[in-house]
């Protein structure tokens, strides 16, 4: 009976098939059509959280550039009055320079005037201005805003004294309660933009505008090109470190063009769905069935549409106090590893797993909170994750009260900050290393100085000339007194010379061999004897002893100098004497034996003679007297010939 009604009921449509297929292409037009605006939106909302996420990205970026720059910042402003400056402050920057390389240099200002800077070279025009008196550029400004904020504020960009766009973080340092100067930290603009790896010359799907509303003429100043005819989402974000705005943009919307086939498609579709009730209104019972089949996929696509808009973001949850049921999303399951039934079943299981150390603080924080009447929440704990390990977290909500202030909803998320955390130990790590180094540099200065001072104590007092000479360029570095009583130059005339001005011309390529092998050898070398030329041109033989130093940072030459001239002199006297001598030696061994000889054989045959004819008379042996007296002339001669060369040589 109630299906006769019914189809009483419908009979005009069945009636006239074209008005039924009309209205099913109406209806199924519009359907589908609120279906393409709703994917059309959610496309738009897609877009929309991808320019955040890229935002985010970038802030967090820009973030981590300010967050190194206050560490650096910070550790300088610790130093100043733990270290001494004046001869420090160039590696204390070194030092920072190395573990921070997203910072360009370092500057210490006191009084508005800049001090020091690290590294000097490139920025040697800043040393000394006064940026309280730079009235012209306006950049005081920004100076007296750091000081009223009594925190790291970054000023800029703009034209930096040393050349180059640069942005200059200060931060206000006091003494005894009144400011005393900046610890400043200088980031050039390529270096900040390569930091946040972005290229506006490269083909990137967003549109980055990094601008600043000038303090001095109230104008906003754009640092990167300006584009026209973007027509994306646009997101806009104030960063207060340094009074910037971030803009992100979309450079083209892909929604349109994304749902144009589906547009088409539904279009056929809703042409044919209105075809088939057309077709339909022709048979009343086949109808029926296909408009209960077809609005049960519509409902179905209606309440997935449903679920997709409520959507939320990573690792948020829902806490509904009057069901005492929480919800928690996914990216929970991502972020500790359990499983997504395990993080839905109450909050005991949650609390659970927070570290022990954390467990009291956080639950009387809590309780503290739902009574109170703030509605933010947010605490840092140490999440237990399924593998085992430790997560610092955030944990970030809001609150909403019934009318008496009892909790009713409480939404929120939960971010992983244990790679933050782990730098902040790792800089309390570092400022425990730099205050070590201060210790060991002081010890180090001291023991230096020691060791200077009785270099040149022995260095200056020893009687043997002694210089330092350059081993590159051979130039005179320093000189002792004895080298200038030695030689007779000047002071100011040797550091102005080089070795090769001592000595003489034909020398100097034994000089530049043996500059050569000093520098393949180290440790102390006795190069030989040389000679060398005194300001009154007389040339002196000498001894060289040399061992390789630094002498202010350059490579460079200990010599020690032994005049052997007088030395070598009378070896040479020596040497020819003996030769003398020899050949003295010589005549007493040979010729003098001959005569000598024959002296000695005939007295014995004279007393043989005797012996044998006593009866001979005097005469008789007058031959032989001739002989001894030829033999006794001829000893005679040789003797005065020896007696001639010994005169000749001269022991002085």
């Amino acid at each position: 009976m109630e299906k006769i009604k019914s189809y009483r009921s419908l009979s005009f449509f069945y009636k006239i098939p074209f008005i039924s297929g009309f209205l099913g292409l109406l209806i199924a037009l519009i359907v589908s059509q609120l279906i393409t605006l709703k994917e059309y939106q959610i496309l738009l909302k897609q877009e929309e959280e991808d320019v955040l996420s890229f935002s985010s990205i970038l802030e967090d970026k820009i973030s981590n550039v300010l967050n190194n720059a206050y560490s650096a910042a910070s550790i300088l402003a610790f130093l100043h009055e733990r270290v001494d400056f004046e001869k420090e402050f160039d590696k204390i920057g070194e030092d920072i320079l190395d573990r921070l390389p997203q910072i360009d240099a370092v500057q210490w200002n006191e009084d508005g005037i800049i001090k020091y800077v690290y590294p000097l070279e490139g920025n040697e025009a800043s040393i000394g201005f006064d940026i309280f008196n730079d009235t012209i550029t306006n950049k005081h400004i920004e100076a007296f805003l750091a000081i009223e904020k009594g925190e790291l504020f970054f000023a800029g960009p703009f034209e930096l004294k040393q050349g180059g766009m640069g942005i200059v973080g200060r931060l206000p340092v006091n003494k005894d309660g009144k400011f005393f100067g900046f610890s400043v930290i200088i980031i050039r603009l390529d270096t900040f933009f390569k930091l946040l790896d972005y290229d506006p010359e490269d083909d990137s799907k967003y549109y980055v505008q990094f601008s600043k509303v000038n303090p001095g003429t109230n104008e906003e100043e754009f640092f990167l090109p300006i584009e026209t005819g973007n027509d994306g989402f646009q997101h806009v974000r104030q960063i207060n470190a340094g009074n910037w705005i971030l803009s992100v943009q979309l450079r083209q919307s892909e929604a349109f063009n994304k749902v144009l086939p589906e547009f088409i498609l539904r279009v056929l579709f809703s042409i044919l769905f209105g075809l088939a009730i057309f077709y339909l209104a022709k048979m009343p019972s086949i109808l029926e069935k296909e408009v209960a089949k077809k609005s049960k996929e519509l409902r179905k696509t209606i309440k997935r549409f449903k679920m997709v808009s409520k959507a939320t973001s990573d690792a948020t949850w829902e806490w509904d106090f009057a069901k005492n049921k929480i919800y928690r999303s996914g990216n929970f399951v991502k972020l500790f590893g359990y499983s997504y039934s395990f993080f839905n079943k109450n909050q005991e299981v949650f609390d659970k797993l927070i570290h022990p150390d954390d467990q009291e603080r956080v639950e009387n924080h809590f309780n503290d909170f739902l009574k109170g009447k703030d509605n933010l929440w947010q605490l840092e704990f140490r999440f237990l994750k399924e593998n085992g390990e430790y997560a610092y977290v955030l944990d970030k909500g809001i609150l909403h009260r019934g009318k008496d202030g009892s909790p009713n909803k409480f939404y929120g998320a939960v971010q992983d900050i244990t790679l933050l955390k782990e730098r902040e130990l790792d800089l309390e790590k570092l400022t425990q290393k730099l205050d070590q180094r201060a210790k060991d540099l002081e010890l180090a200065f001291h023991q230096l100085e020691e060791s200077e001072k009785r270099y040149r104590e022995l260095f200056e007092l020893s009687p043997l000339p002694m210089w330092v000479y350059d081993l590159e360029t051979l130039q005179f570095l320093d000189i002792n007194n004895a080298a200038i009583t030695a030689y007779g130059y000047t002071r100011d005339q040797f550091l102005s010379k080089t070795i090769k001005d001592i000595r003489p011309v034909e020398d100097i390529p034994a000089l530049e061999e043996s500059v050569y092998r000093r520098k393949e050898r180290s440790g102390l070398f006795f190069s030989g004897v040389y000679r060398h030329l005194k300001k009154n041109g007389e040339l002196i033989e000498v001894e060289i002893s040399s061992n390789k130093i630094q002498y202010n940072g350059i490579p460079a030459v200990l010599v020690l100098v032994v005049d052997v001239t007088l030395r070598n002199k009378y070896i040479g006297a020596i040497e020819i004497q003996n030769s003398k001598l020899k050949e003295i030696a010589w005549i007493q061994s040979h010729v003098v034996r001959a005569p000598l000889a024959r002296l000695i054989g005939l007295v014995d045959l004279l007393e043989m003679e005797k012996r044998d004819n006593p009866e001979k008379t005097v005469a008789s042996f007058e031959e032989l007297f001739g002989y001894i007296k030829t033999s006794a002339s001829e000893l005679d001669e040789i003797i005065k010939e020896i007696t001639t060369k010994t005169e000749r040589i001269d022991l002085g």
